[in-house]
């Protein structure tokens, strides 16, 4: 994989609580907005745009599976201005809204079943 394009994923995986302009990621690597895209799509098969939200909505489910942030709050932590931007994009990824992979996490955290008492620990 191309030096540049490494460095500059490095920087997206650093920056996942934000949300990075392009332009400054081009820049960072000394490449142009338009040949840092093309040379990134032909690396990695996506467009930056795409790997950049990919990262952060990972971590968004991350946050809501092992944190007890409210989702507006987890938007924010990935760099969302607005919970609903943030609530449409994760449901266009996850196929469900965010407050359900929430529910799911909560109805994994049960209680372990009650041990019968052996007739020889008497």
């Amino acid at each position: 994989m191309d030096r540049r394009i490494k460095a500059a994923i490095q920087i997206m995986l650093d920056n996942k609580t934000s949300q990075i302009q392009i332009s400054e990621l081009a820049q960072s690597v000394n490449l142009s907005s338009r040949h840092f895209t093309k040379l990134f799509q032909e690396e990695t098969c996506l467009k930056p745009k795409q790997c950049d939200l990919c990262w952060r909505l990972q971590e968004a489910k991350n946050l809501l599976d092992h944190t007890f942030l409210k989702v507006n709050e987890v938007a924010s932590a990935v760099g969302f201005r607005h919970a609903s931007s943030f609530t449409r994009a994760f449901t266009k990824f996850y196929g469900h809204v965010p407050s359900v992979s929430r529910e799911d996490r909560n109805l994994k955290i049960t209680l372990p079943a009650k041990r019968k008492r052996s007739r020889l620990s008497n």
